[in-house]
């Protein structure tokens, strides 16, 4: 029988490699990687909570509900697929399934390395499209949509293990599962063969185009979970 390797390990094989290659000019991946640990071994929402707070200017946790959040305008950019947007977020909703993955301190580097898990995470977005064509004018046109992460990890690269530079971290995400995606084209000609024809292509590689867009969503969406479960930090 094939041997095959989990999801999550593949997951923490990311996560090295992304350490490895931020702070590539150290001589990374050698004796240094043993000075990363975990402060908190059983990833504990409470120890890493108060991990954190004793080391940031964590504000007083809101009332508000910790479940969903209207995030702010956001420019998208699918170069592969000669397109961009700029997303109104209506909704981002699923937060309550969300949980810590991990957590870990590296001395050496001066970094905390922070993993969020989202489970069927669901984001209900207007997008306003510009799709550039060789030599033509951009074609534009708008949409709405409701999109379904069935999983997803989004991990922050913080530097500062004794001071959290909060406003200068690093996001980055692994996603798992198809992307489950409703959506409702307007202002758009029907029969334009030249942008059905793109958007057919797109349709049939969402799961691609999610991954290349999602790296302009990745700070809200973690912040809030921060703000909300960890630290509210001053911006």
């Amino acid at each position: 029988m094939k041997a095959t390797m989990s999801p999550l390990y593949l997951v923490g094989l990311l996560l090295l490699g992304l350490v490895c290659g931020i702070h590539a000019e150290d001589d990374v991946c050698g004796d240094t990687d043993q000075a990363t640990y975990r402060p908190c071994p059983t990833v504990g929402l409470p120890c890493v909570r108060n991990y954190l707070q004793v080391r940031s200017a964590c504000q007083s946790f809101s009332d508000e509900d910790r479940d969903s959040f209207v995030g702010s305008p956001v420019d998208l950019y699918a170069a592969n697929f000669n397109l961009s947007a700029v997303q109104t977020n209506i909704l981002t909703e699923g937060f309550s399934n969300a949980r810590l993955f991990e957590f870990t301190v590296n001395l050496e580097k001066d970094l905390i390395v922070l993993t969020v898990e989202y489970t069927n995470l669901t984001l209900k977005n207007h997008y306003d499209y510009s799709y550039f064509q060789p030599s033509e004018e951009p074609i534009t046109f708008q949409e709405y949509s409701t999109e379904r992460y069935p999983h997803l990890y989004i991990t922050s690269y913080i530097s500062g293990v004794n001071n959290p530079q909060w406003a200068s971290a690093y996001h980055v995400h692994y996603q798992e599962g198809t992307v489950e995606m409703s959506y409702e084209r307007e202002c758009v000609d029907e029969n334009d063969g030249v942008l059905d024809a793109v958007l057919k292509d797109v349709r049939a590689n969402i799961d691609i185009v999610t991954r290349e867009v999602f790296l302009y969503r990745n700070q809200q969406i973690q912040e809030f979970f921060v703000k909300r479960n960890l630290c509210n930090f001053l911006q």
